[in-house]
């Protein structure tokens, strides 16, 4: 592959994860793609076997994106404590960042778009038992309580992904409701600034730990 070609096939890609981002795999076209990265429609044929392929690609160079961030957040920590409160970090950021994009992950799961299956099925686990792993080395430690790690697990989740979620919800329904609409700024600030998001982590740390000490 030529240069030229290497650098309208990322192009391409880039584009494409703009638009998975917005409007999920049942969004995705490859007119609307070719028309972000202004480039002609017919290069798809040169560069991808067919649109299954580019969209797994895709989604594929996204989530490899998300899960290196979050090893090496979770590898710059030694003590397993602070190690899975930066993996909690870079989960429940890239959360609020794609929150529209997961809620349309969601929406296509239920649907049951057979790419947006393929994609759960191949990826979902990986990150979950990358967690797990962390979960588990805190308890071996007795770092944290002695709970069942599905308690652990969901626990931490509920109090640090959902209300990140919670607002994606919400900011779809403001348009049409004004007083929601009015209530939007102090929601993303106390629900999906940074320090919201490592407030919510601390405490649920906090209920979890054997310690006082974090």
């Amino acid at each position: 592959m030529t240069m030229a070609s290497a650098s309208t096939e990322q192009r391409l890609i880039e584009a494409g994860k703009a638009v998975l981002f917005e409007e999920g795999f049942s969004g995705l076209t490859l007119r609307k793609v070719a028309s972000r990265a202004k480039v002609n429609l017919g290069m798809f044929a040169y560069l991808f076997k067919d649109k299954e392929d580019f969209t797994r690609r895709v989604a594929q160079q996204a989530y490899e994106e998300f899960y290196g961030s979050l090893q090496l957040g979770a590898q710059s920590q030694q003590d397993p404590v602070l190690a899975l409160r930066e993996a909690g970090l870079v989960l429940a950021r890239f959360v609020r960042d794609h929150r529209q994009a997961i809620t349309s992950l969601m929406r296509d799961l239920n649907a049951g778009h057979p790419e947006a299956l393929r994609f759960a099925r191949k990826n979902i686990p990986r990150h979950g038992i990358f967690l797990a792993a962390l979960v588990k080395r805190c308890r071996s430690q007795k770092r944290i309580k002695n709970l069942p790690l599905a308690t652990l697990l969901t626990f931490m989740a509920g109090a640090v992904l959902a209300p990140n979620q919670a607002l994606g919800l919400i900011e779809k329904m403001a348009p049409g409701m004004p007083m929601l609409k009015a209530m939007l700024p102090a929601a993303r600030r106390d629900i999906s600034s940074d320090k919201a998001i490592e407030a919510r982590l601390d405490l649920a740390l906090a209920a979890i730990l054997t310690e006082k000490k974090r």
